[in-house]
């Protein structure tokens, strides 16, 4: 395992929180201060919303061919999961990803990292989701959290649908519901007894951790590199004493 980059780094948070944002700002970096103040080497991601969109294409021709849909419904146009299996499915495949990856590439992790992203919460909260990936993934972990509360992430997407509007008559916003029934509770706090940063335990396997507060950023800062660049190397920094501390 590498001790001066991150083989595997989970992004958590709700939508909106922030970490479309993040991912943005690490693709304008440069490499040099990628690695030494973020600690991420030349990267690759994965995000389970890619293998969820395939499924809901796949309804749409269901429901073209027989009248119904198998996994999701449209509610104001926009796909809401109906078998919440669906978020334990699109996991599973990026397990598998992984596994192939390092399979088809033993020396990936050498100089590269993985960063996947998804957010969860209600009944397929983040103790659960975790426990689906192989033990060697969760080995190779650290996680950072994008902390924004529920009340934060609706009016970032409220936010985020009315700028859409401006530009296009198509634009569609994930009803208030669905955003409750998935992210009003998530088990984070719970997870990490409400601490910055250290270790949790996901199938006997120390995964070290650290939250990012980004309630009170205001909008406009998100993506600005001099407000976010030094939280997001605070952060980072704290999640690798603690990644290589796992080493020793």
């Amino acid at each position: 395992m590498s001790t001066n980059h991150f083989e595997i780094l989970f992004v958590f948070g709700r939508p909106a929180s922030g970490k479309s944002e993040f991912f943005d700002h690490i693709g304008k970096r440069d490499q040099n201060s990628l690695l030494s103040k973020l600690h991420i080497a030349p990267f690759e991601t994965i995000d389970d919303w890619f293998v969820l969109a395939d499924k809901f294409r796949e309804d749409t021709l269901w429901e073209k061919l027989t009248g119904k849909r198998k996994y999701s419904k449209l509610d104001n146009n926009v796909e809401c999961v109906t078998d919440m299996l669906l978020y334990d499915y699109a996991i599973l495949h990026l397990n598998r990803h992984v596994l192939e990856l390092t399979e088809k590439h033993p020396t990936f992790f050498q100089e590269r990292t993985l960063l996947i992203e998804f957010s969860r919460g209600g009944e397929k909260n983040y103790e659960h989701t975790l426990a689906l990936f192989d033990p060697s993934i969760l080995n190779r972990a650290g996680i950072m959290y994008v902390n924004a509360d529920f009340d934060t992430s609706w009016a970032r997407n409220v936010h985020r649908f009315e700028e859409k509007q401006k530009y296009s008559s198509l634009a569609h916003m994930i009803p208030r519901s669905q955003l409750e029934r998935l992210y009003l509770h998530d088990d984070w706090g719970t997870l990490t007894e409400n601490n910055e940063s250290g270790f949790i335990n996901i199938k006997d396997q120390k995964i070290p951790f650290a939250t990012m507060e980004n309630n009170d950023t205001p909008l406009e800062d998100l993506r600005n590199p001099a407000v976010m660049g030094p939280k997001y190397e605070r952060a980072l920094e704290l999640l690798m004493k603690d990644y290589t501390t796992r080493l020793r």
